[in-house]
């Protein structure tokens, strides 16, 4: 019999383990988010943030009663102040799609160069799916992974459409000041659609810069790309040049992936400091306003979401700071923009299908 404590350990790069969130994965092999050497230019800002391996996810099956994962984690110049869990942490669901729920979480402590950690410990021996979480703040160079010898390893059950869906944004969209990686709105989604997530956030970094958007751009056969820069968009006079040109961009290279543009929360300053609202509001009205505007010349695919009341009525209730949404935010977010994706993926299936 084999003794519970040996472990054999497994490389998530081989199969059957399935590795998502990262668009340059085949071509590189690397857990980072923008390639190695992007083809245009990126600010410093935006190319630390992008070793970071928020949105990624390892997918597996197996009966193994233990789990353990062995990572090395590297340098990436990235300071913001965020919980320890979010920043070096592993998280775990058990589950397909739909049924996940959380398991455990590393726990690793702050900024270490490795670790490892038994996520969990069963009594018995089941086929379970399995989804491992990226740390949201953390440049992820090597992950190993730990089951009982002998164990049956398979893939996880395939995606209902292999095209991903590409999300460009801020810090929020990165995941600041979620407690644990599965509380990003993104990887909450992900748990409720059956599609590969792209997490572009960018801590600071999401400015909506032309060549930015040549590099989301080439993404190849995105299902949807998601635009939720204003955060980090410089203020409504700065967006009316911005806005329309990202749209541009990606829009001859994709000319029929839908596009969805999500306005910036409630922020608590607003309840204090009317200007803060009047410039929120400026702003969404800016992409609502061109997006109506490209829809009337004939583009049915660009969608608009207005985020005003997401957060809902006690909006300043969830968030950790002036800004960034709690877990309990997170959680708001996603229930807001869950339907909203499934409608605006089942538009695009509608008017292919034609």
């Amino acid at each position: 019999m084999t003794h519970r404590s040996a472990i054999e350990w497994f490389s998530p790069k081989e199969p059957p383990f399935r590795i998502a969130g990262f668009a340059w994965f085949e071509s590189e092999g690397i857990y980072r988010r923008l390639l190695k050497k992007p083809l245009w230019s990126i600010t410093r800002r935006a190319n630390a943030q992008a070793e970071c391996g928020a949105g990624g996810q390892i997918s597996f099956q197996t009966n193994s009663r233990r789990l353990v994962i062995r990572a090395r984690f590297r340098k990436n110049g990235v300071t913001l102040l965020k919980t320890a869990t979010s920043l070096v942490s592993l998280d775990c669901y058990l589950g397909p799609t739909g049924r996940a729920r959380y398991c455990d979480n590393t726990f690793f402590a702050a900024a270490p160069s490795s670790g490892v950690r038994t996520l969990f410990d069963l009594p018995r021996r089941e086929m379970r799916t399995v989804t491992l979480n990226l740390p949201l703040f953390q440049a992820v160079k090597k992950v190993s992974i730990g089951l009982e010898p002998g164990s049956r390893i398979a893939a996880p059950a395939p995606y209902d459409d292999p095209r991903p869906i590409v999300i460009y944004g801020t810090s929020i969209t990165q995941g600041c000041y979620a407690s644990r990686p599965g509380m990003a709105w993104t990887n909450i989604v992900s748990r409720r659609i059956n599609r590969e997530f792209i997490n572009l956030g960018f801590a600071g970094g999401g400015c909506g810069e032309p060549d930015m958007a040549r590099n989301v751009a080439s993404i190849t056969d995105p299902a949807c790309f998601v635009l939720d820069y204003e955060a980090n968009g410089g203020g409504f006079k700065r967006l009316r040049k911005t806005f329309p040109q990202f749209i541009r961009i990606l829009r001859r290279a994709h000319p029929k992936v839908p596009i969805l543009a999500i306005s910036k929360i409630a922020y608590p300053s607003e309840l204090i400091h009317p200007e803060n609202l009047k410039a929120r509001l400026a702003g969404r009205d800016v992409q609502r306003d061109t997006i109506r505007k490209m829809k009337k010349q004939g583009d049915r695919r660009l969608h608009f979401h207005d985020a005003s009341h997401l957060l809902g009525k006690d909006f300043e209730e969830c968030t950790m700071d002036v800004g960034h949404p709690s877990d309990m935010g997170f959680m708001r977010i996603a229930d807001g923009l869950t339907p909203v994706l499934k409608r605006v993926l089942g538009s695009v299936d509608a008017i292919v299908s034609q």
